[in-house]
């Protein structure tokens, strides 16, 4: 029997992108797996009604498609050399094809010169897109070729330097963002016109289109010189061409849809619980403009469970025959469920153990992409509560395969609170031996493991450790209170982490106490970070994408400005001891931990100098570390960077740890 290997990324398959057709009945999605190119290409297939699957086109490295009716999908593709070049020479376009699913054959349909994120149709030949345009750049669509050639030579050049006058100025993924809006437009494909909707200075992060076509809703930040930290709601009328602005700076809004013609939103306040607040759902009186609460909810909408097996999402939030349908995660489950529109009770349509990525629904029919059990994504009908598998995609992953079954454990902390953590045991695990031991520590803080298939820690098991994870307070999943630890980071939560280990230990005598390794990533490599600086108790350790100063991480991260000084609760001026008393940094000089910092020079979440600082800190004081840099790659390295890239950074992660964590390898004092 084959064991869970670092390689396998390169065979997963991951879905995303479940649409039903307009007619109901056959969905489309789309399918993505590693290239022969160091990449991802993407495939969109059809399900029909009886749950047939049938491969419609490659769409090389664009997910984007749409139903433009019950036969036929507008889809964006790279399709040729010449668009590739193009985009290499600096132009930034968008083309698009239409395929009838009966024909199977995909012709051109129309080119936009912007970056598309989201089509949808208004009508006939009239489309609502989101798009990205940068403000500093010139248009070059419509033009001769030589003053074509002259523009973009132009823009050729002003890649030599950058000009900042915003913040934030860039944003992981995205990078140098700087005059980049993300608007509506609608294009009338006859007139081959495209309309901008929105205005300049607004960042459109969700959007909407009423069922009727006339009303489009977004929400997003404004830029006045400086991003506003909660959200502006509006909506535009195509009917009278005006845009009225619902709500400005009032809520952190997580969602937006539309019920019968009405605007709802899910989304907090934040005055109890700041940035990160549950909330709830409300509808907008379009004639008053006044919001109504429809129901209050402490749990996460749209928030899966964590996991590094999927490569993008899809809707999370519809309304449909006087419900709202939405997933969210409670506990470690992230289920399905539905709110009555009339009275504002929510029940659940399904929260059995696993993760529900994304889903859609079309009278009856509910269909789902999800991570069941030890299963990697595939497609699902959910109907009475119980899941039916359209898909196997990923049937190689399991034939003749070794996987190890999370064992649930639930710990209660001094204060009372109930958390969740698993173990997986190795291969052939036996009492009567003795194992290293990873503790591994998920993102966040507000995210959550859960049971679900995670490939890094499955390949750590078959490689002979014990892996202990869990969701410490500041994980999702249990509410407001439970989450909450701003300005309380390293205190309860580092708490929570040694109080499982220590109950891991007392339940697993076969886990060698003296060969402990610990790792995590984002909000984990904090941890990791402040762990090693505050026991000595690990043999090593492994820092990925962390975070080692709060003073330059909030004033450099793409997200720090707000997110650094909610959740430590002080700013560089009214309370910079604050600030410091929480970073990692200040603790290097009590490091004794071997560690491997991981690291990539595009990740403008947790900036690289992160890395850097806590690393350099380490070798000053005679530690030994390691620090590996990935060129090109961002934050989500782990889940959706290059095949080769995650292939090394996890090669990376197991030589580490099989130095000093097996029989005879290198000695750490023991506390």
């Amino acid at each position: 029997m084959k064991s869970p290997s670092i390689d396998d990324i390169i065979q997963y398959r991951f879905l995303s992108q479940l649409k039903f057709s307009p007619a109901g009945g056959q969905s489309a999605h789309v399918v993505s797996q590693a290239d022969d190119d160091n990449g991802y290409r993407h495939e969109l297939w059809l399900c029909s009604a009886a749950g047939k699957l049938l491969r419609l086109a490659e769409t090389g490295r664009q997910k984007l498609f749409a139903w433009e009716d019950a036969d036929t999908l507008l889809f964006a593709a790279e399709r040729c050399e010449k668009d590739r070049a193009r985009k290499d020479r600096g132009e930034v376009f968008t083309r698009f094809y239409r395929l009838c699913i009966h024909s199977g054959e995909a012709v051109s349909a129309f080119e936009l010169g912007l970056s598309v994120m989201d089509i949808r149709p208004v009508e006939k030949g009239l489309w609502l897109v989101l798009g990205e345009y940068n403000r500093n750049h010139l248009a070059v669509d419509g033009l001769e070729f030589n003053e074509k050639e002259a523009r973009l030579d132009a823009l050729r050049k002003d890649r030599d330097y950058q000009i900042i006058d915003e913040v934030p100025f860039w944003s992981n993924g995205r990078g140098f963002t700087n005059g980049l809006r993300r608007g509506h437009y609608l294009y009338d494909e006859a007139a081959n016109t495209l309309t901008m909707v929105s205005a300049p200075n607004q960042e459109v992060e969700m959007h909407a289109l009423s069922p009727c076509g006339r009303y489009i809703a977004g929400a997003g930040r404004e830029m006045d010189g400086v991003y506003s930290e909660k959200a502006t709601l509006w909506e535009y009328d195509r009917a009278s061409g005006t845009t009225t602005r619902l709500s400005v700076g009032r809520f952190h809004i997580r969602g937006v849809t539309y019920a019968d013609g009405d605007l709802l939103f899910c989304g907090a306040e934040g005055a109890a619980y700041g940035l990160k607040e549950n909330g709830g759902f409300y509808r907008v009186d379009r004639a008053s403009g006044f919001i109504h609460l429809l129901a209050g909810y402490d749990a996460t909408i749209g928030l899966p469970v964590n996991s590094d097996c999927r490569l993008g999402g899809g809707t999370i939030l519809k309304a449909q025959g006087g419900h709202l349908y939405f997933t969210s995660l409670r506990g470690y489950v992230c289920g399905l469920y539905r709110m009555h529109l009339d009275s504002g009770a929510i029940e659940a349509v399904y929260d059995e153990a696993g993760s529900i990525d994304c889903f859609d629904i079309s009278g009856d029919a509910i269909r789902c992409i999800s991570l069941t059990g030890q299963r990697l994504q595939e497609l699902y009908a959910l109907k009475d509560g119980v899941l039916e598998r359209l898909s196997g995609y990923n049937k190689a992953a399991y034939e003749d395969m070794w996987h190890t079954q999370p064992v649930h454990h639930t710990i209660t902390d001094q204060d009372g609170f109930v958390f969740d953590g698993w173990v997986l045991l190795p291969q052939d695990y036996s009492p009567e031996k003795r194992y290293p031991a990873i503790l591994h520590i998920h993102g966040g803080p507000k995210t959550a493991f859960g049971d679900v298939y995670f490939h890094e820690m499955q390949v750590l098991a078959a490689q002979g450790y014990i892996v202990l994870y869990c969701n410490p307070r500041g994980s999702d999943g249990k509410g407001d209170a439970f989450a909450d630890i701003r300005g309380k980071y390293g205190g309860i939560d580092y708490k929570n982490l040694m109080q499982f280990l220590d109950e891991m230990l007392l339940a697993y005598p076969a886990i060698d106490s003296a060969r402990l390794g610990v790792t995590g990533g984002s909000y984990g490599g904090f941890m990791t970070n402040w762990i090693i600086g505050h026991t000595n108790r690990f043999r090593c350790a492994c820092s990925e994408r962390s975070i080692s100063n709060w003073f330059s991480f909030t004033y450099i991260s793409d997200i720090g400005y707000y997110f650094g000084t909610d959740q430590m609760q002080a700013d560089a001026w009214k309370n910079p001891q604050k600030l410091w008393e929480h970073s990692p940094l200040r603790y290097a000089d009590k490091v004794k931990t071997p560690t491997l910092f991981i690291h990539s020079d595009e990740d403008y979440r947790c900036w690289i100098p992160e890395g850097y600082q806590m690393y350099t800190a380490l070798r000053l004081h005679g530690v030994e570390a390691r620090m590996c840099v990935f060129h090109g790659e961002n934050h989500e390295l782990s889940r959706s960077g290059k095949p080769a890239q995650r292939q090394r950074r996890m090669a990376e992660i197991l030589q580490w740890m099989n130095r000093y964590l097996r029989e005879g390898g290198e000695q750490n004092e023991q506390e």
